[in-house]
């Protein structure tokens, strides 16, 4: 926490006693943030590099809009992500014409990732009220974006750092290699352990 430079005054934790979605995850937080836009960081998705938010931010300074962190995925990976449609092809930046929550290899409109970086306007919170569950009975954030994005333009941004997927154990160990490789006191050390496995 110091480390961080945070208040704990100004910490406040809610906790989602039933696994019921993302957006209801958000959705849970909402009298706390009193009408302000908010910023979602999901801490699965760890992201190494340029600090993402700061680019999201600075989009949304631009827009006013919901910005949306993306990223490109090899095309027979998109049935695990929400995917956009955008408008028009961009290196960086893409008005969303539409997104889709995990759509099968042949109906993907893109192979552009919504990963765990969102800013959102405050008028998601109506969007996730009017959201219908899904067959888990979860409520999916992005299903409330895109009913937003019929009313409220949305943008992706796509991010230059490294992501790692820290929800399952592959990427886990890929994250922690990465941040052992980059550290000066062990980087040698590591090094030297994965040499000697001889795998």
């Amino acid at each position: 926490m110091e480390k961080l430079n945070i208040n704990k005054k100004n910490l406040k934790v809610i906790f989602q006693n039933k696994p019921l979605g993302l957006a209801n995850a958000i959705l849970l937080a909402e009298n706390l943030v009193k009408g302000e836009d908010i910023c979602v960081i999901l801490p699965d998705d760890l992201i190494i590099g340029n600090n993402c938010t700061k680019e999201l931010l600075k989009l949304y300074n631009r827009k006013k809009n919901n910005i949306l962190g993306v990223m490109e995925v090899d095309k027979r990976d998109v049935s695990k992500y929400g995917i956009i449609e955008p408008f028009f092809p961009s290196r960086k930046n893409y008005k969303i014409k539409n997104l889709i929550e995990k759509p099968n290899f042949k109906n993907s409109p893109s192979n552009l990732a919504i990963v765990g970086r969102y800013i959102l306007c405050n008028s998601i919170f109506k969007y996730i009220k009017k959201t219908k569950a899904g067959s888990q009975g979860e409520l999916q954030l992005t299903d409330a974006i895109a009913l937003s994005n019929k009313h409220n333009d949305t943008w992706g941004c796509k991010f230059s750092g490294k992501r790692y997927d820290c929800g399952n154990k592959l990427g886990f160990l890929k994250a922690q290699l990465h941040v052992a490789l980059e550290d000066k006191e062990i980087k040698t050390e590591v090094k030297n352990y994965i040499k000697n496995l001889g795998v």
